[in-house]
C-alpha cells in the first residue's frame, strides 16, 4: 500500500488529514494507520533480503573459507557456503547435493572426469565462477545461461602459450558479456555446441554475424614509398620485390592504427607484440631474431595518436626475405594493464643496428618482451584483434607477399560475406598517407568498417658491422 512512499511523505499524509475526517475516524482505522507506520519503519530499518544473495567481490571471495566436500558443506552451522573446491574428488559425477547450495558463488569441479554439465546447474543462482578444466566434457546444457550472475567459466587451459583464440564458445560468450558486447553474447548463446572452439564456430558458417574484432582473415595491401597524399593501393603479393635488399637491413615503423571495432567501448589499452627474423641465411654473423613491445591508447572507432613510430631499426634481411610478426591485443585484464605500462616508456624502437658484444641491452629487452607477450596472450579477458604473419619474400611468384620499400596495410576482413568467400578488392580504394584514412577510387573520403594497421619499410643506413671478438 505504501510502496514508494517515504516516511516523511507518509507522515505528511496522516498529519494533514482534515480534522473532521480524523475526528470521525474510528479506533480501528487509527489502529491501521499506526500499524502501517510501524511496518514502514521496520521495512526501512531492517536489512533488505532480496530473493537473491548478496554477491561478493573478487577480493571478498578470496578471503572466504573453502569447503572441499559435500559432507563438510552440509555440516556447517549457520555458515553460508559460498566457495567450494571439489577438484579431483567426485569420480565422474557432480553430487546432487551441490545443486542445493544456493549461496555458492565459486565452484571448482576441475579434474573429475566429468562428461556433461546438467541443466540442474541453473539452480545455483548466485554462481559467479565455475572451474571445469581438466574434464572430459562432451556437452554443457544451455540452461547454464540462466545463471545471470555467472561471470566466468574456465574450460580451456590458458597456459603453454595458448591464448583467447583457443577458448570455447561458452567461455567466449561470458567474456563478451563481461566486456559489454551483448549482441555478440546473445549470438554465441545460439551455438549448437558450447564446447566447440569459438574460432571454429565463427568460421563454420558464412552467414554468421561476426564482429570485426573477431575476424581472423587478413588482406595485405601495398603503397609505393614514392607516392604522396592520396595514393593507389595494390595487393602486396602482386608487386615486384627488390632483390637489392638481400642481406641488407630494414627500418620498420608503425604508421597508423585504426580501431574501428575493438571489444568493449571507450578508450582501449592496446598492446603490440612485435617479432622480426630473417628468412634464409644471412651474411651477417649475429643473432637474427628480435622481439619488441609497445603499448598505445586508442578510442573506439578512432585512430591511435601515433605516426611513424619506430619498431625495428636495422632488422636483418636474409637471402630469401624477412618475417615480421605482430600481435595486437586489446588488454582488459587489470594485472596485465599494469604490465603494459612498462612498455609505454620505450619509445625509440629496437635499435638493432647498434648492437655490440659489449652492449647486450637490446637482447635483454627482447627477452623481456617475449615473456611479457606470452603472459598477456594468456589473459582470458585480453582479446587478440590482429595476429599478423607478414612474410616478405623475393620470389615474385604472385602468391607470397613481396619485399620492397614502401607501406604495407593489414586489414582484418570477414572470411565470408553474403554467403560467399570474401576477397578485398584493393582497386576500389585509395589511401590518404597524410591522415591514414581510406578513400574511394575517386579520392572521396570514406569510413572503411574494418580494423587495420599500417607499417612502413625503408632501407636502413648501412653501418659497418663491428668485428666479432674471438672467444
Amino acid at each position: 500500500m505504501f510502496k514508494g512512499i517515504g516516511f516523511m511523505e507518509l507522515n505528511k499524509i496522516l498529519m494533514n488529514k482534515p480534522q473532521n475526517v480524523m475526528s470521525s475516524t474510528n479506533k480501528n482505522n487509527m489502529r491501521i494507520y499506526s500499524i502501517a507506520i510501524i511496518l514502514f519503519l521496520f521495512a526501512t530499518c531492517s536489512p533488505k533480503k532480496e530473493s537473491g544473495y548478496s554477491l561478493l567481490s573478487d577480493g571478498e571471495l578470496e578471503n572466504q573459507k573453502i569447503f572441499t566436500s559435500v559432507q563438510e558443506a552440509s555440516s556447517t552451522q549457520g555458515i553460508e557456503v559460498v566457495k567450494m573446491d571439489l577438484s579431483g574428488s567426485t569420480n565422474g559425477k557432480i553430487p546432487d547435493e551441490i545443486f542445493d547450495l544456493e549461496h555458492v558463488q565459486y565452484l571448482d569441479l576441475s579434474n573429475n572426469g566429468l562428461k556433461t554439465i546438467p541443466a540442474d546447474i541453473a539452480k545455483l543462482k548466485n554462481l559467479q565462477y565455475l572451474i571445469l578444466s581438466g574434464n572430459e566434457l562432451s556437452e554443457i546444457d544451455p540452461a547454464i545461461f540462466e545463471l545471470e550472475n555467472l561471470r566466468d567459466v574456465e574450460i580451456t587451459s590458458m597456459s603453454a602459450g595458448k591464448s583467447e583464440q583457443n577458448m570455447t564458445v561458452l567461455e567466449t560468450a561470458l567474456l563478451m558479456k563481461d566486456l559489454g558486447e551483448m549482441a555478440e553474447y546473445n549470438e554465441l548463446k545460439k551455438a549448437p555446441n558450447l564446447l566447440m572452439s569459438s574460432n571454429e564456430y565463427y568460421e563454420s558458417a558464412c552467414d554468421r554475424d561476426v564482429p570485426p574484432f573477431k575476424y581472423s582473415k587478413h588482406a595485405y595491401g601495398y603503397i609505393s614509398n614514392t607516392s604522396t597524399g592520396v595514393s593507389n593501393i595494390v595487393a602486396a603479393s602482386s608487386i615486384t620485390s627488390d632483390a637489392a635488399l638481400r642481406n641488407k637491413r630494414l627500418n620498420i615503423n608503425m604508421a597508423f592504427l585504426r580501431a574501428y571495432d575493438y571489444p568493449g567501448g571507450g578508450e582501449h589499452n592496446v598492446f603490440f607484440g612485435f617479432h622480426g627474423s630473417t628468412i634464409g641465411s644471412t651474411s651477417v654473423q649475429t643473432d637474427t631474431e628480435y622481439d619488441y613491445n609497445r603499448d598505445f591508447k586508442v578510442n573506439e572507432d578512432d585512430e591511435a595518436a601515433l605516426r611513424s613510430v619506430p619498431v625495428f631499426n636495422g632488422l636483418f634481411i636474409g637471402r630469401d626475405g624477412v618475417l615480421f610478426q605482430c600481435d595486437v591485443i586489446n588488454v582488459n585484464n587489470k594485472r596485465d594493464e599494469r604490465m603494459t605500462q612498462i612498455f609505454q616508456g620505450i619509445r625509440s624502437g629496437m635499435d638493432i643496428i647498434n648492437i655490440t658484444q659489449t652492449n647486450p641491452a637490446v637482447g635483454m629487452v627482447g627477452d623481456v618482451a617475449e615473456k611479457a607477450l606470452n603472459i598477456i596472450q594468456s589473459g582470458k579477458r585480453n582479446v587478440t584483434v590482429h595476429k599478423v604473419e607478414l612474410g616478405l619474400h623475393f620470389n615474385n611468384n604472385g602468391v607470397d607477399l613481396q619485399l620492397r620499400e614502401g607501406s604495407y596495410i593489414i586489414l582484418t576482413v570477414p572470411p565470408c560475406l553474403n554467403n560467399a568467400p570474401f576477397t578485398f578488392d584493393w582497386s576500389k580504394y585509395k589511401f590518404d598517407k597524410t591522415n591514414g584514412n581510406f578513400t574511394d577510387a575517386a579520392g572521396t573520403p570514406i569510413s572503411l568498417k574494418f580494423n587495420y594497421v599500417v607499417f612502413t619499410i625503408t632501407k636502413a643506413v648501412q653501418q659497418q658491422t663491428p668485428p666479432i671478438a674471438p672467444i
